[in-house]
């Protein structure tokens, strides 16, 4: 009997069992992993205290905010245990010649406090974002939970909160490139018994006490990046106990601090130390530079740039690169090394990757077998063939550009054994060649990049491109030559694969394409300025819902520049367009609304066509661009004042146009020209890419350097009104033009005699009714009351105060002259009212009498 109860016992136990689980799998659970109404306000509270011009937190709304981007909950609890703010940016396929193509990001004077609601977070990173300046919250110190902490390039200064060192679970701490940002100590980092991830690089730690507890006290270390915090060698510190020094960092960024002289001795404890940046230290008085390093038998990468070494240097003993026996990766940047290739570097047998760019090397780069990537862009070389094109068989990457060949780009010789295979997947030689494109080039059949433009290149594109693999070829750039000829379908028949092509600034190059074509690749930036492309607009670039031609393969395209061709027509949809350069071409009617989803849009070039109608109010609505240029069309209408919603603008052009009405005042609220915009140096011009502007009466074309031009365009348009001084509040300004306009009213000297762009009087030409200082018309009798009012203080207006006292004693004199007179004398008074009488009685008759004669005459038969 007790076996059985026993037995039942079990039975029970096990059924329960099964239906707890079969309740939680049913979704039973469901209930306690929803989002708490507690941490929902807190979040809801900080979406409320950020500006999100971005729609970054969009998708934060309704009561479950696990459910919302960037949120990360518990799956049982419920509870908010990942906060992913993280400003989002986009490159192109190679990151070391990456170029910025979106952005996204908040901004706010602080983080706000209702974060410290999440009391469960592990997971916090607010990189990237705009908090103005503000401090770091003391209440990052209270998440107790917290292992990851990101608030790198998020614009914080100040002193670094001790708070921090509360958070003993962390294990990853980056707040590097808050450039005002500095440290008084740093005892709070001995509480970081976790940490193994630490990121201080351009926080200012010149100065700063007890720097070296970070070396000793936090064993854990694995990753420490120090750049440009401006240390010393008496910063570091002197520690006679090595052994507690780091014994686990694996990766040591120092470069570009004040470093010099020999290396510290605590770098004999970093047997793990793989990756070292020295970059900016004076080591040519390190004598214990190789014996330290050649100790160190895990160090496979070694950043010695911008470090003053020359020739004598790499060959005296000191400084015997080949005991680095185990490096892999070396960086000589931007040293003095001349002339000859330095033969120490061939017996590095386990290199993969050099870089010698920006030092003097004009003679042959030997084969280096193991080698696979080679930099050595703007040295003196002054043919192509010492770069070894054609030697170099299993190098994947050479990088050579701004080199200045005087020797054309050749093929392969004859009589020269080539590689049975290529395995070159970059090939950069911008700024360096000239001649034609060669067939051989359709060898190197695992190019993912080439790199030609600027360099003078002639002739025809080879159709051997359009041999390279199909799975390869991702960026042509061959802009900015003096290509010709006609390109057609079979240069990109096997380039499926393509994200970039550059082909602006050939004049003679024409595009022909089939009516039908469909193009084998999904193109992220596409710049054929200058080209001949054809008098429509590109119908394999139109938009398969209204052509019939496929455009859904060119939905991700960031970038377009069809400038100075002859298109017309239909402006197809690109959703994420970053750049959109259509000027000087022929598109007619009213803005497409298609542009309206252009919601990325930096810059908006459509100048110079004949468009017409109404300039749209959802541009200030839908957008939000730097540059906005539409400069010589045909628009007429008001100025629409939603363009005061445009917080990132910089450049507004919208002369030569039919303009009417008044100038908005509240142009003068355009915070991108009161401001600088906080993530402007995040925008990457290109060398294809050019704004055109009228700066102090001279047309400007600017091209790497449009993002720092701040300009108001307004002239040749019809406006009328004042001029509004609100205007004077747009601080950053550095051009405006009004002339050629129908403005009119006074010049104030008060509001415009400190900004030396707005009292330049070529801005107001051609308004003939404007008047005042400086303008040539300064007719006294426009005055306005500024300008009188100095002159009633400086004795002018005294004169015309003199001319009302004497009309108004003139008044006085003469009506109490008569009214005095009758009213005391009463013989005079009866005299006048009986005069008066007499008058009237008079006129009265006179009008009856006639009036009777006049009925009689009508009645007469």
């Amino acid at each position: 009997m007790g076996n059985q109860s026993g037995l039942g016992l079990h039975l029970i136990f096990i059924c329960v069992f099964l239906v707890a689980t079969s309740c939680t799998c049913l979704g039973f659970r469901n209930k306690s992993g929803i989002c708490s109404m507690q941490e929902s306000l807190a979040l809801l509270k900080f979406k409320q205290s950020v500006r999100d011009e971005y729609g970054m937190l969009s998708s934060w709304v309704g009561n479950d905010c696990c459910m919302w981007e960037g949120i990360h909950c518990d799956k049982v609890t419920g509870n908010v245990e990942g906060l992913n703010l993280r400003a989002s940016f986009s490159y192109t396929f190679d990151e070391r010649y990456s170029e910025f193509v979106g952005e996204a990001y908040l901004a706010g004077n602080e983080a706000n406090s209702s974060l410290a609601e999440l009391r469960h977070l592990k997971y916090l990173d607010l990189s990237g974002n705009y908090f103005e300046g503000s401090q770091i919250p003391e209440f990052i110190g209270s998440f107790k939970h917290l292992t990851y902490l990101n608030l790198s390039h998020a614009c914080f200064e100040g002193i670094i909160s001790h708070h921090i060192g509360n958070l003993s679970n962390l294990k990853v701490l980056d707040l590097s490139s808050n450039q005002n940002m500095m440290a008084d100590n740093m005892v709070w980092t001995v509480g970081l018994s976790s940490l193994e991830h630490l990121d201080l690089s351009k926080v200012n730690l010149s100065g700063t006490h007890n720097i070296d507890m970070v070396l000793y006290m936090i064993p854990s270390l694995k990753v420490l990046s120090l750049s440009y915090c401006g240390l010393s060698n008496s910063d570091l510190g002197a520690s006679h106990n090595f052994s507690r020094i780091l014994p686990n960092i694996k990766r040591l960024d120092l470069s570009f601090n004040s470093l010099q002289g020999p290396l510290p001795d605590f770098f004999l404890n970093m047997t793990s130390l793989a990756f070292l940046d020295l970059s900016g230290y004076n080591i040519s008085l390190a004598w214990n530079f190789a014996k330290l390093l050649s100790m160190i038998p895990s160090l496979s990468v070694l950043h010695l740039s911008f470090c003053r070494l020359d020739n004598t240097h790499l060959s005296s003993p000191h400084l015997n690169l080949s005991t680095l026996s185990n490096t892999q990766h070396l960086d000589l940047r931007d040293n003095s090394i001349s002339g000859m290739f330095p033969s120490i570097l061939t017996n590095m047998s386990s290199l993969r990757v050099l870089d010698l760019s920006e030092n003097m090397l004009n003679s042959s780069v030997p084969i280096m077998p193991n080698l696979l990537e080679l930099y050595l862009s703007f040295n003196e070389f002054k043919h192509i063939e010492p770069l070894g094109i054609w030697r170099q068989c299993y190098l994947k990457q050479l990088i050579a550009a701004g080199n200045d060949c005087d020797i054309e780009l050749i093929d392969s010789p004859k009589n020269m054994s080539e590689c049975s295979q290529y395995s070159l997947e970059m090939l950069d030689l911008r700024w360096s060649s000239n001649g034609t494109i060669p067939e051989g080039l359709g060898r190197l059949t695992n190019l993912r990049g080439l790199l030609i433009s600027e360099s003078k290149l002639t002739g025809v594109i080879p159709k051997s491109l359009g041999r390279l693999r199909r799975t390869n070829l991702h960026y042509l750039d061959i802009s900015d030559n003096s290509l010709k000829g006609v390109v057609f379908e079979a240069h990109f028949a096997n380039l499926s694969m393509l994200k970039r092509l550059a082909a602006s600034s050939n004049t003679k190059l024409t595009f022909n394409f089939s009516r039908d074509w469909i193009p084998p690749f999904q193109l992220l930036i596409l710049r054929l300025g200058s080209c001949i492309v054809g008098n429509g607009f590109p119908k394999w670039l139109q938009n398969q819902r209204k052509l019939g031609v496929c455009l859904e393969n060119l939905q991700n395209l960031n970038a377009l520049i069809l400038s100075s061709n002859r298109l017309s027509g239909v402006i197809p949809s690109f959703i994420s367009l970053y750049r959109l350069h259509l000027n000087g071409n022929n598109f007619t009617g009213e803005l497409p609304r298609e542009i309206m989803n252009f919601q990325s849009l930096a810059v908006l070039d459509l100048g110079d066509n004949n468009f017409d109608g109404n300039i749209p109010e959802w541009i200030g609505e839908k957008l939000n661009p730097m540059v906005l240029r539409l400069h010589r069309n045909n628009f007429s209408g008001r100025i629409p004042r939603s363009f005061c919603r445009l917080s990132n603008l910089q450049i507004l052009d919208v002369a030569h146009n039919s303009l009417t009405g008044t100038i908005p005042r509240c142009l003068g609220q355009l915070s991108g020209m009161v401001n600088r915009n906080p993530n402007w140096c995040l925008i990457s011009p290109d060398s294809d890419e050019n704004v055109i502007q009228v700066m102090k009466g001279v047309d400007v074309e600017y091209t790497r350097t449009w993002d720092l031009v701040l300009n108001m365009d307004l002239s040749s348009n019809k406006l009328v009104g004042k001029i509004p001084v609100e205007l004077t509040r747009l601080s950053m300004l550095m051009g405006l033009n009004l002339s050629n306009n129908l403005l009119s009213g006074g010049y104030s000297k008060q509001h415009w005699k400190h900004d030396q762009t707005l009292a330049d009087p070529s801005i107001y030409v051609g308004n003939k009714d404007l008047y005042g200082p400086p303008l040539p018309n300064n007719c006294s009798y426009y005055e306005d009351y500024t300008t009188s009012k100095k002159r009633y203080e400086e004795g002018e207006e005294p004169k015309k105060v003199w001319l009302y006292v004497d009309i108004m004693s003139g008044f006085v004199t003469g009506f109490w002259g008569i009214i005095g007179v009758l009213l005391l004398k009463k013989q005079w008074r009866r005299k006048l009212f009986m005069f008066a009488e007499e008058t009237i009685d008079k006129i009265y008759i006179g009008v009856v009498v006639r009036v009777a004669m006049m009925k009689r005459g009508r009645e007469a038969p």
